[in-house]
């Protein structure tokens, strides 16, 4: 089944079943004996239909276990399970997409996967090895391990020219983890966590009346590729969803908001500073071409440090870099995600065609009406005044939809 109709529709199931056997043993005026004799025949009739829509694992049945590697490059390995706006799905979506890792992704209507079957997004099965990784940063190094060797061994050796051994220094320096980048991801960690907090203060809040249309579109209430009943269950419990969230991430505490705002700045003003810093460097290696002229030394032509785009962490993209890119996102929306001028979404390389906005579209899904003034001077600030703000329109116009091989 494709990631249109999949989603998280086993916990719908589920919930339509038991909620028919529950009118059932009231129409029937069933005892608590019949009851409980009755309940595993139901739960044997859920777990088949589920399988029935689902299918086997292909390991289930398929004993032979030794493949070539290359047969991994051949087929949809791995299945993607996230929502439309979720920056730490989209780190992973990214990273994915940029080594042409073969997978399908199953994109859920807003918190569904969390309410439904208990457990966050992303999360990545393997049908290979029927096991099933969440946490975006166990995914990636996941991904490190099984996928990455097979994808090596399938490129042309390095010394087979210098796009050959181009190629392969990409692909381990977009991997490389170095004790810099691994304490950097710990503190990128909770700077996503802190803009998921800080927005939905401002979209979700009990005491203000934001307008629902971006948060609707943000969890896929108008997204072709969330299942059409997922789209339902958002609009119809939209009011609880906004109070769970309110109180699982304390949205009406102003302390609390104002802590978060305090660590994305700062996160903001380190990656500033590290991408001057890299630019300097940049500088500093650039060859000097003798002149006549008073000062006796220029830059070679057709080498400008203008032009120089740099990466957190030296000349090769990381999958920092991606990271922090996919993690502003969303803070950046009328650039990235929901482009004012109506022009196909940057984020999730397009993939969403609800995402393009138009004003006044719809009284229901027009974003651009009302939107939360300190989210958008933020966004100005970013986008403007920071480095920052050029590294990731850079990123996104230059690498989102360019693999690396």
């Amino acid at each position: 089944m494709g990631s249109s109709s999949i989603s998280s529709w086993v916990a719908c199931v589920g919930v339509i079943i038991f909620s028919l056997y529950a009118l059932a043993v009231s129409h029937y005026k069933l005892d608590i004996a019949a009851t409980v004799c009755w309940l595993p025949a139901v739960v044997l009739f859920n777990f088949a239909v589920v399988r029935l829509g689902r299918g086997f694992y292909p390991a289930s049945f398929n004993t032979d276990i030794t493949r070539h590697q290359a047969s991994v490059l051949k087929s949809k390995r791995f299945r993607l399970v996230g929502m439309p706006i979720s920056h730490f799905v989209e780190k992973v979506r990214w990273c994915m997409d940029i080594i042409k890792c073969p997978y399908e992704e199953t994109t859920a209507g807003g918190l569904l996967t969390m309410f439904g079957r208990g457990r966050s997004v992303p999360f990545l099965i393997d049908s290979e090895s029927c096991s099933v990784i969440g946490n975006s940063d166990e995914i990636i190094m996941y991904l490190h391990g099984v996928f990455v060797p097979a994808l090596l061994a399938s490129l042309p050796p390095a010394e087979a020219g210098p796009a050959a051994a181009a190629k392969r220094l990409a692909v381990n320096k977009l991997f490389e983890r170095t004790d810099e980048t691994i304490e950097f991801e710990r503190e990128l960690n909770t700077f996503g966590h802190a803009i998921q907090g800080w927005a939905y203060s401002y979209h979700l809040s009990l005491f203000t009346n934001p307008n629902p249309s971006t948060t609707f579109l943000a969890w896929g209430g108008a997204e072709p590729r969330v299942s059409a009943l997922e789209r339902l269950i958002i609009w119809l419990l939209y009011p609880l969803f906004r109070v769970a969230l309110n109180i699982t991430f304390q949205l009406t505490d102003e302390k609390l908001r104002e802590a978060r705002r305090a660590v994305i700045c700062a996160m903001l003003d380190k990656v500033d500073a590290m991408l001057v810093r890299q630019k300097e460097r940049y500088v500093a290696r650039l060859p000097k071409t003798r002149s006549r002229s008073p000062k006796g030394r220029g830059q070679p032509a057709g080498e400008s440090s203008e032009d120089y785009q740099p990466f957190l962490f030296g000349d090769h993209i990381s999958y920092v870099d991606l990271t922090f890119c996919a993690l502003v996102a969303p803070l950046v929306g009328f650039s990235v995600v929901f482009p004012k001028d109506g022009s196909q979404s940057l984020y999730a390389a397009g993939r969403f065609s609800s995402f393009r906005c138009f004003p006044g579209q719809t009284v229901r899904n027009d974003v651009l009406k009302d939107p939360q003034e300190p989210i958008v001077k933020l966004e100005e600030e970013i986008i403007s005044n920071r480095p920052c703000g050029q590294y990731i329109m850079n990123m996104y116009r230059n690498h989102r939809k360019t693999p690396i091989i």
